[in-house]
């Protein structure tokens, strides 16, 4: 018996044909031919068209034929050619070996998920599904909710145990990442923490500041590459960093990964403050302009009209469409400035006079403390000192104490006689690095101090 869709079928050429599957695609052919033709209606003896019952013997004939050639192996089954078999796939590996049991599942439990001044530290434990996975790392990661790495808090991972410390308020998230033996993570489970009566945290511009932390915006900003943001294409917009802590010295200088669409002269303005708010003030305006790379960040550096000082806010705003990753500023060192007498972090002594910028009457022991003093790897080699004095010679040691508490070391300069306010140069062996630098006036002083610089 014949299947009843082998006479309804339509013949195609098969894609690499045989002897046997050529004389099956004639033969379909001719089935299909002969279905196709017009039938005698009034049976005239000339037989002029074929009738109905002469065509459905033709057709049962050949149908036959090609049952009787129907191909026996089984991948040349099909009545059209080889077809393509479906062939099992080999087993999933896991780190090279299908011995190996993954990780399918990891539950999360803490402490508490609600931290505070009296409850700051809370640790969470990670339970792995099935128990008898054979893998056993675990990452961890401490994000915002844009995926951003939280500064908020810090962790201690200790295995399948993670330690998490609250430093300011807000909200974080705790993920855990499963790699199965693979490059890329497989599994990933997350668990909420909020942090609240610890304290406000400022941003911190000497470490990277991702563009997708800003506080507020003006126009149609979107996300950008990188979790960076993109500014509006036409029309003016910006977004706006706040309170960010630049610290006493502070800084003008940043640096900041940019993508432009079309690679051509874009201009930046920078602002501290709000844009055309009331008290804030344009600090640059800057002309970008680089060979273009498709969806490349390329760093530039921008020397800022305006020393940014304690907890003050950043923006940044543009008339077209271009992606900012985000911001770093570098500190400024005041090593270099020509700082005032009176601005010491510490004086103590046992005869001296604090009277506003100067240092007034120092006599015997008196030392002024100045921290924070980064010479780099250049170094010093020299000071000019203001000041006056009507003694021949005052004797000032410079003790430059290193910052990580290595050795100290010492100059020595006499600042000669000086009726009035003067300056006076001296040179000596360069100091490098990061250093206290201390001012210590011996016995038998009599200096008004009123400013220096380093050189």
């Amino acid at each position: 018996v014949l299947p009843p869709n082998l006479l309804r079928q339509k013949p195609i050429h098969p894609p690499a044909p045989s002897q046997r599957v050529k004389r099956n695609a004639v033969g379909l052919r001719r089935l299909y031919r002969l279905r196709k033709q017009p039938l005698c209606r009034t049976f005239c003896q000339n037989e002029c068209r074929p009738s109905r019952k002469r065509v459905r013997e033709q057709v049962a004939a050949v149908a036959q034929q090609l049952y009787a050639s129907r191909p026996t192996s089984r991948a040349d089954r099909h009545p059209l050619g080889p077809r393509r078999v479906r062939r099992r796939l080999p087993p999933l590996t896991f780190g090279g070996s299908t011995q190996e049991i993954p990780v399918r599942k990891l539950a999360l439990t803490a402490e508490r998920t609600a931290l505070d001044k009296e409850h700051p530290v809370t640790h969470i434990t990670a339970a792995r599904r099935p128990a008898a996975a054979t893998f056993t790392d675990i990452e961890w990661q401490l994000t915002d909710d844009k995926g951003v790495p939280a500064v908020n808090a810090a962790m201690q991972p200790d295995g399948d145990v993670l330690t998490v410390t609250a430093l300011g308020d807000g909200t974080l998230r705790v993920r855990a990442l499963v790699r199965n033996g693979h490059d890329a993570p497989q599994l990933i489970s997350q668990l909420e923490l909020s942090i609240s009566g610890v304290g406000q945290l400022h941003k911190n511009p000497y470490e990277f500041i991702s563009a997708s932390r800003f506080d507020a915006s003006f126009g149609d900003i979107g996300n950008g590459n990188e979790r960076g943001v993109s500014t509006s294409r036409t029309g003016r917009s910006w977004v706006l960093f706040d309170d960010i802590d630049f610290g006493p010295d502070g800084a003008d200088t940043v640096e900041l990964p940019i993508f432009v669409l079309d690679g051509e002269p874009t201009t930046f303005r920078f602002w501290d403050g709000e844009p055309y708010a009331e008290g804030s003030t344009m600090i640059g305006e800057r002309v970008y302009h680089k060979p273009k790379q498709w969806n490349v960040y390329q760093p530039d550096t921008v020397k800022l009209d305006k020393l940014l000082r304690g907890i003050g806010r950043f923006a940044v705003e543009l008339n077209v469409k271009v992606h900012i990753k985000g911001f770093t500023f570098t500190r400024h060192s005041r090593a270099w400035d020509t700082l005032a007498a009176g601005a010491c972090d510490a004086v103590y002594g046992d005869s001296f006079t604090r009277d506003g910028s100067r240092v007034l009457g120092i006599g015997n022991n008196v030392s002024l403390l100045f921290d924070r003093m980064d010479f780099g790897e250049t170094g010093c080699c020299g000071i000019r000192i203001t000041g006056r004095s009507p003694l021949p010679a005052n004797t000032v040691h410079l003790m430059f104490a290193a910052a990580d508490g290595g050795e100290t070391e010492r100059r020595v300069v006499e600042f000669g006689p000086q009726a009035d306010w003067g300056e006076q140069t001296f040179t000596f062996e360069p100091v490098t690095g990061a250093r206290q630098v201390t001012f210590l006036f011996l016995p038998g002083t009599q200096f008004d101090f009123d400013s220096f610089t380093f050189i």
